[in-house]
């Protein structure tokens, strides 16, 4: 890997279909179809291979506008190319169903108890489709559990069913105290290990199942 080249943007900020502002997210399918969490656009766009012009999928000026984000930072598609989203402006985590999007946690406003979220910049899906949402200004690390009924896994890809639901009242996973201040990153393993960002002291923090 001697070279590199861009894929998308021009590397001047703006709203056109090719180009990007302050991009926070990426995911990559298995078509090498590269999703963007198109941050200050507030916009996901998708950028098939080749191809320099994205299409806005979600957010500002999409096709089917169904929602609105606000300063969107991660990204995720599993095997059924559902969306799920982190909305940072709204502290919420939203996902794509046979009838667009939907909240999924965080649906209950700004704020610390336990079915809320402050300002979560990226999450992560462990292999029973659980969700690790790395809540930063609340200094933690919160886990929602989906419900039972609507998981597979595919190919080492989360699979969800259009209805799948995941209970409202996040666990605290990590603290203050394990997790640091302003938690920003977060990463689960196949094997269910969690890598955690730890900017208050510099370090990644890893637990293992």
């Amino acid at each position: 890997m001697n070279s590199n080249r861009v894929v998308a943007g021009t590397g001047f900020y703006g709203l056109n279909s090719n180009q990007l502002k302050k991009p926070a997210g990426i995911f990559v399918d298995v078509n090498l179809d590269l999703y963007v969490a198109d941050y200050m656009n507030d916009r996901v766009q998708l950028f098939h291979p080749g191809e320099s012009n994205g299409i806005t999928v979600v957010g500002s000026r999409s096709l089917n506008p169904t929602i609105k984000l606000a300063w969107p930072s991660g990204i995720i598609l599993d095997a059924e190319k559902y969306l799920f989203i982190v909305d940072f402006g709204n502290s919420r985590i939203i996902g794509s169903g046979l009838n667009g999007f939907r909240c999924l946690v965080g649906c209950y406003g700004v704020g610390s108890q336990s079915n809320q979220l402050n300002i979560p910049f990226s999450f992560s899906f462990d292999r029973s489709g659980n969700i690790f949402v790395a809540d930063t200004d609340n200094h933690r690390i919160q886990k929602f559990l989906l419900m039972k009924e609507s998981f597979a896994l595919s190919f080492n890809q989360t699979k969800f069913c259009p209805t799948a639901t995941w209970d409202s009242n996040g666990i605290i996973f990590a603290d203050r105290s394990m997790a640091g201040e302003y938690p920003t990153a977060i990463f689960v393993s196949t094997n269910n290990t969690i890598y955690v960002a730890n900017q208050q002291k510099n370090t990644i923090v890893m637990w293992e199942e």
